[in-house]
């Protein structure tokens, strides 16, 4: 930068006025100045002095409002009554019971006990018990569960006498009894199809599936025990026989 210039003729032009230490005083104070501003200019000419920082304001954000206000999900579950099924599986599942019974009874008149015509009598009196106490739980609507445990072990216990009377059939035939193994014979298959029925039932209730497939599951297995129905009255009329001609001897 050049020196002031109006500065510098003010001075020169006052030194006659002025001592000789005033006029010293006053050349410093001169040059002083002159030397500072020189010199600031040279600094910003150069970039010597950084440039005055502006200051950016942060914009404050407020944090996303969060609810506390419980949210609900409604569900609505439809349970179907199976009470109307309550007394047909009553009366079935006692059927079933008799029927177990009576070919208990045949083995003890036919001094066959251990065979398999007694352990195909168990398990269709606990495939009855079974049938028995789903009839029971189908009055409530809470017990669906339960009445789908029992129904399929009532289809488990009908398979295992379905097995059972295959081999009493063989049993009987090793003794000589053919009507006995003609009768036998006659009602695995139905006791197997009624086992199936009666798991598939269970199924359908399982899957939540509507009581009118559940009904048709039911009204086969009750077609199989119809099968069943007279053959076991053969059977009792064979072991009235039986023992008649026992007392006649």
């Amino acid at each position: 930068h050049e020196p002031q210039k109006p500065l510098f003729i003010m001075v020169v032009v006052s030194t006659v006025a002025l001592s000789r230490e005033a006029l010293l005083l006053l050349c410093f104070i001169v040059v002083y100045g002159s030397v500072v501003s020189t010199l600031d200019g040279t600094a910003q000419a150069f970039s010597l002095v950084p440039p005055t920082a502006t200051k950016t304001r942060r914009q404050y954000h407020a944090p996303a409002r969060i609810s506390t206000t419980p949210t609900t999900t409604t569900t609505t579950t439809t349970l179907h009554s199976l009470k109307p099924a309550a007394i047909p599986l009553m009366d079935a599942g006692k059927a079933l019971a008799r029927a177990g019974e009576v070919l208990i009874d045949v083995s003890a008149a036919l001094d066959l006990y251990g065979g398999g015509l007694s352990a195909a009598g168990a398990e269709l009196r606990n495939a009855g018990d079974g049938l028995a106490q789903a009839a029971a739980s189908t009055r409530f609507k809470t017990a669906q569960e339960l009445v789908t445990d029992e129904l399929r072990e009532c289809g488990t216990c009908l398979a295992q006498a379905a097995q059972t009377l295959q081999r009493a059939r063989e049993e009987a035939a090793q003794d000589g009894e053919d009507g006995l193994e003609r009768v036998l014979a006659s009602m695995k298959e139905p006791v197997a199809q009624c086992g199936a029925s009666l798991e598939e039932s269970g199924y359908t209730i399982l899957r939540k599936e509507s009581p009118a497939v559940t009904g048709l599951a039911f009204m086969a297995g009750g077609e199989s025990l119809r099968q069943v129905s007279p053959l076991i009255e053969q059977l009792m009329v064979d072991e009235n026989d039986d023992s008649s001609s026992n007392n006649n001897n």
